[in-house]
């Protein structure tokens, strides 16, 4: 079986009927829990009102320090949905060398990137990373040695401005309805 198989996007018009077929595979024990990827409370709120039989045990979406979206994270996390986050390192690139980011990373000792995977545990989130360097591999997984005080993860949560979420936003339906 399967243990997890994610809707990737909610194609308007197509994703109540994938779900629902995926409903059978998890009934004929193929697939053990059914979630979601990039959907919107909105799209969220249209599948659960098609009687389904299974919930969503997860919805995977971009977020990360640089990519916060709060009321999407309590708007799942309220109803039992795990937020996993893709993209918890925000593209890495630029952003590892915010100086906000430094300046914690710097305090606790660890790699910029090492601050990024904790915020997210530390928030609760399934924290998804990839990397093809096995150096990269280890420190991402050496995150429990420490913690950010209440202070640094509230400075982290400022990264993301309201202009940054509503561009993810409008390129997230600008993409879905080319499907």
């Amino acid at each position: 079986y399967f243990d997890l198989f994610l809707i990737h996007w909610p194609v308007p018009g197509c994703f109540v009927d994938t779900y629902k077929e995926l409903e059978v595979l998890h009934k004929e024990n193929i697939l053990r829990h059914l979630g979601l990827s990039n959907f919107s409370p909105a799209e969220y709120e249209e599948l659960m009102s098609k009687e389904i039989s299974v919930p969503p045990a997860v919805n995977q979406f971009e977020v990360s320090p640089f990519m916060y979206r709060p009321r999407d994270v309590s708007y799942f996390q309220e109803r039992g949905v795990l937020v996993s986050s893709s993209k918890s390192l925000h593209r890495a690139g630029e952003c590892l060398n915010n100086q906000q980011l430094r300046a914690i990373s710097d305090e606790h000792s660890v790699a910029p990137a090492q601050i990024m995977l904790r915020w997210g545990i530390q928030k609760g989130f399934i924290v998804v990373c990839k990397t093809a360097t096995s150096e990269r591999m280890v420190e991402n997984r050496a995150l429990f040695d420490f913690a950010l005080s209440e202070e640094e993860m509230t400075s982290l949560d400022g990264l993301t401005t309201e202009e940054d979420v509503s561009k993810r936003e409008q390129l997230e339906t600008e993409r879905k309805l080319q499907m």
